[in-house]
């Protein structure tokens, strides 16, 4: 047999598992005795619904999470540099202190605007997640 028969026969078989799950009412004992029926497809989509907000949520953790971590460091940075009375010295140099106090300035705000921005974007994956979630449900009820 050449290739393409085999590959007629997967696909023959693929598209008549795919028919049969999908297809399928499975049915479950409810808590009060009786047999409810739920579709596969209605379940592989509430399962979209909770895979869309677990990630979202996971997303934002892991954004937050870095966040702290990237902050903690580069202040780790600057006092391992200017630590030690090292910064002092620089400030008690006349010429120098402009140009530390505008760094110091810069820095402070450049961490607020980040560390601002970053979880910004966490709260934005969170309420992205959640309304595809109920978005998706609102959908699926209507179906």
């Amino acid at each position: 047999m050449v290739s393409s028969t085999y590959i007629g026969y997967g696909q023959t078989i693929l598209a008549y598992q795919w028919t049969q799950l999908f297809a399928y009412p499975g049915s479950f004992i409810t808590t009060s005795g009786g047999a409810a029926a739920v579709s596969i497809s209605l379940f592989l989509s509430y399962a979209g619904v909770g895979f869309a907000f677990i990630m979202s949520l996971l997303g934002a953790y892991d954004n937050a999470g870095k966040t702290l971590y990237y902050v903690e460091d580069s202040t780790d940075d600057f006092l391992k540099r200017y630590g030690k009375g090292k910064f002092e010295d620089i400030i008690d140099i006349e010429e120098e202190s402009d140009a530390m106090q505008t760094f110091l300035s810069t820095f402070t705000w450049d961490l607020i605007v980040y560390t601002t921005a970053s979880f910004f974007h966490s709260f934005f994956l969170i309420f992205g997640g959640s309304f595809a979630a109920v978005w998706i449900l609102l959908k699926i009820q209507t179906l």
